[in-house]
């Protein structure tokens, strides 16, 4: 997804120039794009009323789709701002928490009310949030990157309900005494 300045200004309905008027340079511009795609995504605000409602299973298999979506529309904009900076660094933001890590702290709250009711066994909840999203967004990039080919013909659906199987049952065939 490329685009000039001029093709941005026109599918804003204004000038080139009012558009470098608000924003002065393109990482300020994209930063912006990113920040608002990125604000304040209806999974993040729905996590409080996600606890203890329904099946752990289900409840996480909802949020993941809803999370897919959601990394749909962000990672073209995060990418695009990642290539469009000369540096190959993205935009830091300024004054305000980044919303990737609202995001994760968002999830970590998510997880830690979770393990206060005694529906996720305790750990750190961070290292939850990280593992449950980590995959979701991995998922996503393998999906642009190889969108024109069909290396990994994976319905996100089947994606999402194993994602969902493996965190809540693990790799291992039994428990092993080190993790429990």
């Amino acid at each position: 997804m490329r685009a000039t300045t001029a093709e941005v200004a026109q599918r804003a309905g204004i000038s080139e120039g009012a558009l470098f008027k608000r924003f002065r340079t393109k990482a300020q511009l994209f930063r912006a794009a990113v920040e608002h795609v990125g604000e304040a995504p209806a999974w993040i605000a729905s996590l409080p009323a996600r606890v203890g409602r329904g099946t752990l299973a289900a409840e996480l298999e909802a949020l993941a789709l809803e999370m897919v979506q959601f990394a749909r529309a962000l990672m073209p904009c995060v990418l695009m701002a990642h290539a469009s900076n000369g540096a190959g660094e993205l935009p830091v933001w300024q004054g305000t928490m980044p919303p990737p890590l609202r995001a994760l702290k968002a999830l970590a709250a998510y997880f830690e009310a979770e393990m206060k009711l005694g529906r996720v066994r305790e750990g750190d909840p961070e290292v939850y949030a990280r593992s449950f999203a980590g995959p979701i967004m991995h998922f996503v990039v393998m999906e642009l990157m190889h969108r024109s080919q069909d290396f990994m013909p994976m319905a996100t659906e089947t994606f999402v309900r194993g994602h969902v199987r493996v965190l809540l049952g693990g790799f291992e065939r039994s428990p092993h005494p080190l993790t429990e």
